[in-house]
């Protein structure tokens, strides 16, 4: 199971807000960031979320083994950052 932080990220004069999705494992660092749509019903943390999965699945990372399609659980909030769960990364045996 991966956790990764989610963070807002203000609007500025050259860019629209935004939602930056991130995961740390040791010394290693992703992040993915999408476009704000505004939405109220948390569907931004989920799209960066899964920015960063399809980010992960690529190469070099292939965190994810072929085929496996990972459940993101929005976890919660604490200090203007949102948390969500990935997982699985390997096929779950039967």
């Amino acid at each position: 199971m991966l956790i990764a932080k989610i963070k807002y990220i203000s609007p500025t004069d050259i860019t629209g807000a935004r939602f930056k999705a991130s995961i740390k494992e040791g010394t290693f660092k992703v992040s993915a960031t999408v476009p704000s749509t505004y939405a109220s019903d948390g569907t931004d943390e989920t799209r960066a979320v899964e920015a960063l999965v399809v980010k992960l699945k690529k190469a070099p990372h292939k965190f994810f083994s072929h085929g496996v399609k990972p459940e993101i659980r929005i976890l919660g909030s604490y200090d203007h950052e949102v948390f969500a769960s990935i997982f699985p990364l390997r096929e779950l045996a039967q």
